[in-house]
């Protein structure tokens, strides 16, 4: 086995291949990403081939544990580190992790323990398949993101921009007796009160396309 069909089996086991910094080159039909002092060689099916194109031929694709969490989560963290929308995805920017749980919890509109730690765990899936990267708090969008099409991203454009912010920081407690109120004295509404969009109203459809092909994870997955 040459070097190049190996580097494609490592690839679709493993997922994008690390590669050593400052030295260039790729294994062929892979491109090569860097960010902060890291690189890896990130494999570009021919002709643009997604895992949608197992939808096509009618073959299942890989099964992935609770995968409507782990698209909404990943639609979160694109909220959260896709900053400037007029630029492509990734590399983007890292953000709390705690502002993408809040963006996922007014998608589904619930905030129990029981959805957040379905949250952590899809969370822990896109970072062992390369989708998103994990540090210290901190989320950003993995090398396996650089794989989405120009076609693709005025598609997340749009997800994007419907998609809720981050709840803002809680703010601290008002003395006793005192309470907020608006210009014109009237109450103002806490934020959060009332439930986010629903899910079907955000992360069905517009999750659609490349955040669709995240349900494939692993070592095969495309976007």
């Amino acid at each position: 086995m040459d070097d190049t069909a190996l580097a494609w089996a490592r690839a679709r086991a493993l997922g994008p291949l690390p590669l050593t910094p400052g030295v260039p080159g790729a294994p062929d039909g892979m491109v090569r990403l860097e960010r902060d002092g890291r690189a890896w060689a990130l494999p570009l099916p021919p002709d643009g081939a997604t895992p949608g194109l197992l939808e096509e031929y009618q073959i299942a694709g890989v099964p992935v544990e609770r995968s409507g969490e782990t698209r909404r989560v990943l639609a979160a963290c694109l909220k959260c580190c896709w900053r400037d929308l007029q630029a492509d995805p990734w590399p983007g920017e890292p953000a709390p992790v705690e502002d993408v749980l809040s963006v996922y919890q007014h998608m589904i509109g619930r905030s129990d323990d029981m959805h957040r730690n379905w949250a952590l765990g899809a969370l822990r899936r896109l970072c062992d398949s390369a989708w998103l990267e994990q540090a210290d708090g901190m989320v950003r969008l993995g090398p396996r993101v650089a794989a989405w099409t120009p076609e693709s991203h005025h598609q997340l454009r749009d997800l994007c921009r419907r998609l809720p912010s981050p709840a803002p920081p809680a703010a601290a407690p008002l003395p006793e007796g005192a309470g907020p109120a608006g210009e014109d004295g009237d109450a103002v509404r806490p934020a959060g009160a009332s439930a986010g969009p629903g899910v079907d109203a955000i992360a069905g459809p517009g999750v659609g396309g490349a955040l669709m092909d995240a349900e494939t994870g692993g070592g095969e997955a495309r976007a």
